[in-house]
C-alpha cells in the first residue's frame, strides 16, 4: 500500500518549515520564505497539516490546548502556547490584542499567539 504524500508546516522566523514525505519515501525538512513558495512546491496530491489552532474561544484557555499540555508532561508542556481568544482577532497589532485579553481575562497574550 503507498502512503500518502504528507506535509506539515509551522511558521518561523524565516518562513515557514515544512517536513514532508512523498509517498512511501525519505522524510525531508525544507524552509520556504513564504506561503506562495511553499505551495508551489507541494504535490497536487499533497495533505498539508498546519500548525494552526482550530476553534478559537470567547475566552481562555481551550480544553485541546489544556489536554495536550497534560499528555506531554511536564518537560515539554511549554512547547503548546494558548491559541488567541476570538475578541483578539480584531487587534491591529499584538499590543492591542494583548489589551484586549487582560481587559477580558487579566492576562497578557503571548507574542506567539
Amino acid at each position: 500500500m503507498t502512503s500518502p504524500n504528507i506535509a506539515g508546516a509551522d511558521g518561523c522566523r524565516s518562513g515557514w518549515v515544512v517536513v514532508r514525505r512523498v509517498a512511501n519515501g525519505p522524510v525531508t525538512a525544507e524552509i520556504f520564505p513564504d506561503g506562495d513558495s511553499l505551495f508551489r512546491a507541494l504535490l497536487p496530491d499533497h495533505l498539508l497539516l498546519i500548525d494552526v489552532p482550530i476553534g478559537l474561544p470567547e475566552t481562555s484557555p481551550r480544553k485541546a490546548d489544556i489536554e495536550a499540555r497534560r499528555y506531554l508532561g511536564w518537560q515539554r508542556k511549554t512547547s503548546i502556547f494558548s491559541a488567541p481568544i476570538r475578541p483578539a482577532l480584531h487587534a491591529n497589532s499584538w499590543a492591542t490584542a494583548s489589551k484586549i485579553l487582560r481587559s477580558i481575562e487579566g492576562k497578557e497574550m503571548s507574542r506567539q499567539a
